[in-house]
């Protein structure tokens, strides 16, 4: 594959022209909001005190194992394999006591066997962060440029996430908080003013860009795809607190739905346990409805479909919740429990519906499809409620080598998607990792109705 093997040798050498300015090869530097400060580096302060950088390569492949026989069948091909070579780049430079730069950037080279290759579409250029931000006055911060601002206390399911739809990227691991850090930001301009005990915050985002049409492959271009980060204005509110502690945090957004309400509290309890509430309701109408409508809006669906599997296509106040909790042993051994509540979503009986059309009709397979479609774009659970588990267990058999395990229930069925991940940093520059996912249910689960029975991912990362 010379494409990839000119990816890499190319990668290579821009790394090596920046790693000169930077000895410290493993910075954990992730920029953060506006209101994030610098720390500052033991090693070499004097060189890293106004720019600090951190580069890496990595090297991913994954194996699916899929299914022939679907109740529903999938319209589009599925991938047996895929190979994803990437050069990641994470920056952040002071230019003096105020005004504070931000990049994070990932581009990736993809070869996948559903995809004709060569073609434009085997290059995809993630830009997650851009932007600069500054303290005008004691905390009083203001910033402006594509920034992953990231809200809500839980972890598999952020109802107050509301710059969440539409940002996720290409990777392997299916942990929320992961998919939380790595995605697309969203452009936009940001006041905070942080107080002894409070804080106010306020983010606007443009519009930019139509809405783009949820994508099947890996994108062809480096867009920054902004008709999927700023496709409406939007705005949020957020006020903060700490007492009674609680932690509380009221969030009030505006999006081209209307006005949406959230509130999200956390309590640590002794030293072993955290027990965290997140919710956000607003006048909404049911999934099927937004995502027929997003459908026909972006030229993926045909005009006079029928509203199917949820018939209802009025719009009334809807909730969403995440009630959950954590508990750490001594031996830093962390689960959490969580259950996830989504008002909008499918029921039981709208689930149904959706597998007695799908295997009756086969007009309906691409417009079924494109309503799960639609909530994996949207990161917005497909049914009204599911429970969520994560346990995670660091330097387990030996030092520098991680356990995790993700699991999200679905409660009308019992089926479930479940991946065990171990990680091993085997010094500063190698670290290697491995994913392997089931789908657990039969032909009729929520879970099990998927077109994969398993997948399976290696990964090696080099840090420059």
């Amino acid at each position: 594959m010379k494409l990839e093997s000119s990816f890499i040798i190319l990668s290579v050498l821009l790394v090596s022209q920046g790693s000169l300015a930077q000895e410290n090869s493993d910075l954990d530097l992730i920029p953060k909001a506006i209101s994030k400060k610098i720390v500052e580096s033991t090693n070499n302060p004097e060189k890293l005190e106004n720019f600090k950088q951190k580069i890496f390569l990595e090297k991913t492949a994954t194996t699916w194992s899929n299914k022939s026989n679907l109740l529903v069948p999938v319209p589009t091909a599925q991938s047996n394999y895929q190979s994803l070579t990437s050069l990641d780049y994470l920056g952040e430079y002071r230019a003096n006591d105020q005004w504070v730069f931000y990049l994070s950037n990932k581009l990736n080279f993809i070869y996948d066997d559903s995809v004709t290759y060569p073609s434009q579409a085997n290059y995809r250029n993630d830009l997650r962060e851009l932007y600069l931000s500054a303290e005008v006055s004691p905390n009083l911060f203001i910033g402006a440029g594509r920034v992953n601002a990231r809200k809500g206390v839980a972890l598999g399911f952020n109802p107050t996430d509301f710059f969440k739809p539409r940002s996720a990227v290409i990777q392997s691991s299916i942990d929320p908080s992961a998919t939380k850090e790595n995605r697309l930001g969203v452009l936009q301009f940001q006041l905070e003013k942080i107080f002894e005990n409070s804080s106010v915050s306020f983010s606007f985002a443009p519009t930019l860009q139509s809405a783009s049409p949820i994508i099947n492959a890996p994108t062809s271009t480096f867009d920054p795809r902004f008709g999927q980060t700023n496709y409406c204005h939007r705005g949020l509110l957020t006020m903060s607190a700490d007492f009674f502690d609680l932690a509380p945090q009221l969030l009030i957004f505006s999006d081209d739905q209307g006005a949406h309400l959230g509130l999200s509290a956390s309590h640590v309890t002794g030293t072993s346990f955290v027990f965290y509430l997140e919710w956000a309701g607003a006048n909404s109408q049911n999934l099927t409805t937004r995502a027929l409508q997003f459908g026909q809006k972006t030229g993926s669906l045909p005009l006079g479909i029928p509203n199917l599997p949820q018939t209802n296509t009025l719009s009334f106040f809807q909730n969403d919740v995440s009630l959950g909790g954590s508990w750490t042993s001594s031996e830093k051994f962390t689960i959490n429990l969580e259950y996830h509540y989504h008002q909008a979503g499918l029921t039981q009986d709208d689930f149904s519906n959706w597998n007695a059309l799908g295997s009756s009709s086969s007009l309906l397979v691409s417009q079924l499809w494109y309503v799960r479609q639609y909530a994996n774009d949207q990161q917005e659970p497909l049914t009204q409620s599911e429970f969520f588990i994560r346990l995670d267990y660091p330097d387990l058999f030996f030092n520098h080598h991680n356990l995790d395990l993700v699991s999200f229930i679905n409660s009308f069925d019992g089926s479930s998607v479940t991946q065990l991940s171990s990680q091993y940093q085997l010094s500063e520059a190698w670290t290697f990792a491995g994913y392997f996912t089931v789908f657990a249910g039969g032909p009729t689960t929520v879970y099990g109705s998927l077109p994969v029975n398993n997948s399976l991912s290696g990964k090696v990362s080099y840090y420059f």
